[in-house]
Parts: C-alpha cells; sequence; structure tokens
C-alpha cells in the first residue's frame, strides 16, 4: 500500500480512505480491467445470439484473464489473499461477475433469442464458478489450468438448458394438444351426465 500510495503521489492514510483496505484496493483494481474485457467483449460478439454469444463472451474474459501478467503474479505471490478477492462471495469481484453475465443472459432472453429450463440468477453463479475452477486451478487445486477445458463445460451447460427448456416446452405443447382432441371427442350427451373428473383437466 505504501508504494502504490507513493506511486499516486499521496499519503497512504489517504489512499487507505479513499479505496478501503489492500483487499479492496485489489478487488477494485482488478475488476476496473475485467470489466473493461467483458465491455470489448461484449462488443466484438455483437453480430452472435443467444448461448453462441454468451459462450464467445464467457471464452473471451477467461482467455484474457488467463493472459494477465499482473493477476498470474498476485496469484503466484499471495494465493489464499489472491483467491478470496477473486472466488469470495464478498471478495468484490466474483459477484460482480456473476451480476454481469446475468444481465447478459437476460438481454439475450429478452431479445427472444436465450430459453433457459433453469433461473438466469443460477446459471450465471454456475458458469463463473466453472472458469474460476479452471483458471485458477493451480491455486485452488494445484492442477494445471485448463481453459478450453472450462469454455467447453460452459458451452455444454448451456446448450444443456436450452435443450431441456424446448424439450419442456414441446412436452407442454403435446400435454395441451392432446387434452384439446379427448375434450373435443366428448359428445353433449356424455357432458350433460357428469364426466367431472374429464373436464377438470380443461
Amino acid at each position: 500500500m505504501q508504494q502504490s500510495a507513493g506511486s499516486l503521489g499521496i499519503s497512504r492514510a489517504t489512499l487507505y480512505r479513499r479505496a478501503g483496505n489492500r483487499a479492496q484496493l485489489f478487488a477494485a483494481v482488478i475488476w476496473s480491467n475485467s470489466r473493461a474485457t467483458l465491455v470489448d467483449a461484449v462488443r466484438r460478439t455483437r453480430r452472435l445470439r443467444g448461448v453462441p454469444r454468451a459462450v464467445a463472451v464467457a471464452a473471451h474474459v477467461i482467455t484474457v484473464s488467463d493472459q494477465s501478467v499482473p493477476l498470474r503474479q498476485f496469484l503466484a505471490s499471495d494465493p489464499e489473499a489472491a483467491l478470496r478477492v477473486l472466488t469470495g462471495a464478498h471478495g468484490g469481484v466474483q459477484e460482480r461477475f456473476i451480476d454481469a453475465f446475468e444481465r447478459l443472459l437476460a438481454l439475450e432472453a429478452a431479445r427472444g433469442h436465450l430459453a433457459l429450463s433453469l433461473d438466469l440468477a443460477s446459471v450465471s453463479y454456475a458458469v463463473v464458478r466453472i472458469a474460476e475452477g479452471f483458471l485458477y486451478a493451480d491455486a485452488i487445486a494445484d492442477r494445471d489450468c485448463d481453459i478450453d477445458r472450462a469454455i467447453t463445460l460452459i458451452d455444454e451447460l448451456l446448450r444443456g438448458q436450452r435443450h431441456r427448456q424446448l424439450m419442456s416446452a414441446k412436452k407442454r405443447r403435446g400435454l395441451s394438444t392432446s387434452i384439446v382432441v379427448i375434450c373435443s371427442s366428448v359428445t353433449p350427451r356424455s357432458r350433460s351426465a357428469g364426466s367431472t373428473s374429464l373436464w377438470m383437466c380443461v
């Protein structure tokens, strides 16, 4: 913090007052860069729609993050502190990524390009956690980072959710059609006879 304050030409006390503690400062800097990457990803993918766009945005952010030298240095120098900032529920980074991705999914859904079987908040959380698990695998589980696997899993997750939603919609349409056919086949006589159980289904 002292070095940062000196490079900014302010006192350490002033830096703490404006930026908060060390973790908050790291989170603010990381999110500032990440937000710029997200905005760039959204602009780059404006010709895509639905799942392909969501996957492309995630892939761009994951790739840029993996190539970030300062981020890798932070993880290498203090893994525990870095993971608290990057992946903690209140670290200042994860919740912003989840919110940003949820907004992207909501935008695509509002435009009619996306329909998922789960709520957008849950899907967004899952996407971010998958990205973190593979992007920071070296610090979390002493494993090699595998961003290609992360992107593949995110793609499978979103396409699988979309497939389930489409199948569910087809089943609902099929059930509605069956009810109409069955009920329309009932004669006036049978209606007057009091076929209560049949008409309760309408």
